[in-house]
């Protein structure tokens, strides 16, 4: 991009590229391009599969622009229609709808031997992790509460009635499996 960049400088030194202004229905529209978008060039049917990540993220400003926060802000303002430029560079974005009017594909102008599948709901990073962590506490939970709840037992000589205690064995492997 540099050496692309001083070669128009030195060839063509009083260009400027046109100030872009947003259009004025854009920000009631933004909300179809938001979202998490993947790269499609991963194995689809190994294991290797659970290693696919790298999702961008696609977001609006509210003021007319779209935002991507990968290596920095960068701010892209619509020029044609499902066509966006940045603000304060060269690179170009486009996206793809199917046939429902919806965005289901993202490109890059400086990468364009990748296209970028938008995520579904419940293929979205913010999700899985925010399920692993809960996932986690919950585990975690289970090692701390475990043991708390026999030595309670234990200080205040509980019985438990009959058939209700899980064997010793039982509740030492689900333990271990907490842990």
């Amino acid at each position: 991009g540099k050496f692309a960049e001083a070669i128009v400088k030195r060839f063509y030194p009083g260009f400027d590229p046109p100030k872009l202004t947003p259009m004025d229905d854009f920000v009631s529209r933004a909300h179809r391009f938001a979202g998490f978008y993947r790269p499609n060039r991963y194995s689809f049917t190994t294991i290797a599969k659970a290693g696919a990540f790298g999702a961008l993220k696609v977001s609006s400003d509210g003021k007319g622009a779209l935002v991507i926060n990968q290596f920095g802000t960068k701010r892209f303002i619509e020029t044609a229609p499902l066509l966006f430029r940045e603000e304060e560079g060269d690179q170009t974005i486009a996206f793809r709808e199917d046939s429902n009017g919806r965005i289901s594909h993202m490109f890059l102008g400086n990468l364009p031997i990748i296209a970028f599948d938008k995520l579904s709901w419940y293929e979205s990073p913010t999700l899985h992790t925010d399920a692993g962590i809960g996932a986690i506490v919950l585990l975690l939970l289970g090692v701390i509460i475990w043991p708390l709840m026999g030595i309670v037992r234990w200080n205040y000589s509980v019985e438990l009635r009959p058939g209700a205690q899980v064997p010793i064995l039982a509740r030492t492997i689900a333990w271990i499996a907490a842990l």
